[in-house]
């Protein structure tokens, strides 16, 4: 990443002294902002030096010692209300998503990171109600990189489906957009397939989706009704689509079918890891014609330039401008 500059560590001593020197910092809000932004670059640092592509010691002491030993610490900074530290943690988490799904080299790695994932998903989530729109934009950017890269555990998919959930989430824009992650994890989102396999997991899916195309507002129904034809690209022989079809009111099932004719699926993230090449050129002129985004995220990885695309702008034009999501 162009933000970064790269802090190659050898030795399990000299990163046990930049945990120690990074760690204390970010433990509490009342250190000065400007010394844990600092603080939260240098991880970026130790990133950009290729700390994950280092032995199978160094990396775990990475996760276990930093990244899990100051999760708490993580997670207040997540939680800041200051959009400085607000975008420099979710730079860092973005540029970090993205290096474990390009790394090949350790197959440990991503079960490694999902304990630490699973813990900051509902920090991320709090933040994404919040009107200041930097920090709601800039979380709401930082977990769609983290659902297209990383791999994420039962307790975070059961966070979102229970976030997009009007019994228990009364702010429309969080249940609009943990509905445009379920649908995420449900067609890009390659690492939880796992617990897909599980018929239990499957019929949770289902339900949300069944339960939210009956939502009192009409942007959190369209995005479950695209959720729909998700589950039925992706797993065609399953035959979810009628399963839901059958559970729905007469006028629900109208609209669903009418939906099938503009479904598209979530691009995969552009990247080495996901075997994808495209030019720049075509790349930027595919982005900015999309009807599929509202915005593009840019990372930089090293010299190349990582885009995630950005959620279907349909969803929101539909709501009242007071209700509509802040990013």
């Amino acid at each position: 990443s162009k933000f970064y500059k790269p802090l190659e560590i050898t030795s399990s001593d000299a990163l046990q002294s930049e945990i120690h020197r990074i760690g204390p910092n970010l433990t509490s809000l009342d250190t000065n902002w400007k010394v844990r932004v600092e603080c939260i670059q240098q991880i970026g640092h130790i990133l950009r030096g290729n700390i994950l592509t280092k032995n199978t010691t160094l990396i775990q002491q990475f996760i276990d010692d930093l990244l899990m030993g100051y999760r708490d610490a993580i997670c207040k900074q997540i939680e800041e209300l200051r959009s400085g530290v607000i975008k420099e943690i979710c730079r860092v988490l973005s540029y970090l998503a993205v290096l474990i799904d390009e790394n090949e080299a350790h197959a440990t790695l991503k079960p490694a990171i999902e304990p630490f994932i699973d813990y900051i998903v509902p920090s991320i989530l709090k933040q994404l109600k919040q009107t200041i729109l930097v920090i709601s934009h800039c979380c709401n950017i930082a977990l769609r990189t983290i659902l297209k890269r990383c791999p994420v555990g039962l307790k975070s998919i059961h966070h979102l489906m229970n976030n997009a959930d009007a019994s228990q989430q009364k702010t429309v824009c969080l249940r609009v957009r943990c509905m445009e992650y379920v649908q995420m994890l449900i067609e890009v989102q390659h690492y939880h397939a796992h617990y897909l396999q599980r018929h239990d997991v499957m019929a949770s899916f289902v339900q949300c989706v069944i339960r939210n195309i009956a939502d009192p507002h009409p942007s959190v129904r369209f995005v479950a009704r695209q959720c729909v034809w998700s589950l039925d690209a992706v797993y065609p022989s399953q035959k979810y689509w009628q399963h839901i079809v059958a559970h729905i009111s007469p006028q629900n099932v109208k609209y669903v079918m009418a939906d099938k004719g503009v479904f598209k699926m979530f691009a995969a993230p552009i990247g080495t890891g996901h075997k994808i090449e495209l030019s720049g050129q075509q790349h930027r002129k595919n982005t900015s014609n999309s009807n599929n985004t509202s915005t593009a995220h840019r990372i930089n990885h090293d010299e190349d330039q990582e885009e995630e695309e950005q959620p279907k702008p349909a969803a929101a034009s539909m709501m009242n401008k007071s209700q509509r999501p802040k990013s």
